[in-house]
């Protein structure tokens, strides 16, 4: 792949959202139960974590992530925003932190080198529910295997509960709901 020049990549545009989510714990066993909505795709893909060897970013509760699904690459990061996340994503194919993440991270960094701290495979299938109040809500199980070298060390499921616009209430009424199926808080 063709390396871009810091000023061609300066040009390369952002995606930044706000996403507001809840996760949740689940058992192997957990099925989603019956909600009304729309189904979504089957998606499978792979994240890379990146962080310092003393977790920065994590204390922070920052997320910074390589993400390939259907063989495309795309870095995101996660920033806290007032009880929700600013999630800003970056098509670059590099193996390594874009420039420009690194550089929005500067202060926090204090020159520490990001690197690989986690590789996960993602299996994720779910619904689009919407609420009384017409707000689109995605509910989504994700089966997780934990990488090391291309072999599984580990497996977990969870729940993922995100308002595609912001607002709470449709999340809080469908946690109850699986509540009730029994996931429990993440």
């Amino acid at each position: 792949m063709q390396r871009l020049s810091p000023h061609q990549a300066s040009l390369v545009p952002l995606k930044s959202v706000v996403e507001t989510e809840k996760k949740l714990s689940v058992e192997a066993d957990f099925r989603l139960p019956s909600l009304s909505g729309h189904p979504l795709p089957r998606q499978v893909f792979r994240s890379t974590y990146f962080d310092t060897l003393d977790h920065c970013l994590t204390r922070a509760s920052i997320t910074l992530r390589r993400r390939i699904e259907k063989g495309s690459p795309v870095w995101q990061l996660k920033l806290p925003l007032n009880g929700a996340r600013r999630e800003i994503e970056l098509r670059d194919g590099s193996m390594t932190p874009p420039a420009r993440f690194v550089d929005a991270l500067i202060v926090l960094l204090e020159g520490k080198e990001l690197m690989p701290i986690a590789d996960l495979q993602t299996s994720r299938t779910g619904m689009r529910v919407r609420d009384e109040k017409h707000h689109d809500v995605e509910v989504v199980l994700d089966t997780v295997s934990v990488l090391r070298e291309g072999s599984v060390i580990q497996r977990f499921k969870e729940v993922e509960i995100e308002s595609l616009n912001g607002d709470e209430t449709g999340i809080d009424k469908l946690a109850s709901t699986l509540y009730g199926a029994g996931s429990r808080h993440h």
